[in-house]
């Protein structure tokens, strides 16, 4: 598990127990790329994601040890589009959350309705019900002037 602690614009991450340098611009980038939908999951063979960068795209494993980047191949420490990944998956878990908690009102606000709809097809039925004792009443009424 990653952790970055940002101070004065420059901050630490711990990436398989060990330091890495995670400064600010590589941390906005990442923050940028998974706002801008640039994070896709991946699962053909290996798990993880592609990050479309600037240029190119990019692999970041499940497990969140590597990238594919130059950056990561040459300096191991912790690049835009881990950041990037870890964004995403945030993102991701969060909307999981809030479509949850929006399905549960739905399905409770759907039950009111439908209550209330029972109510209303019961009072239309009373309503016909009616209409119709009034079409016989007049029809009656009709006849019985028509007779006289």
């Amino acid at each position: 598990m990653e952790t970055t602690n940002l101070q004065n614009g420059k901050g630490m991450s711990r990436v398989n127990g060990s330091k890495a340098s995670l400064d600010a611009n590589r941390l906005i980038k990442g923050i940028k790329l998974a706002l801008e939908e640039r994070v896709k999951p991946y699962t053909n063979g290996k798990r993880g994601y592609i990050v479309s960068g600037d240029t190119d795209s990019y692999f970041v494993p499940e497990s969140f040890d590597s990238c594919t980047c130059p950056f990561w191949q040459k300096h191991k420490e912790t690049c835009k589009h881990m950041v990037a990944v870890r964004v995403y998956r945030r993102l991701e878990l969060r909307v999981s959350e809030i479509q949850a908690e929006l399905s549960a009102q739905y399905e409770c606000q759907i039950r009111e309705l439908e209550v209330k709809l029972r109510k209303v097809a019961e009072e239309n039925l009373k309503l016909r019900t009616e209409l119709e004792g009034f079409s016989l009443l007049r029809e009656g009424i009709k006849k019985i002037i028509s007779s006289s």
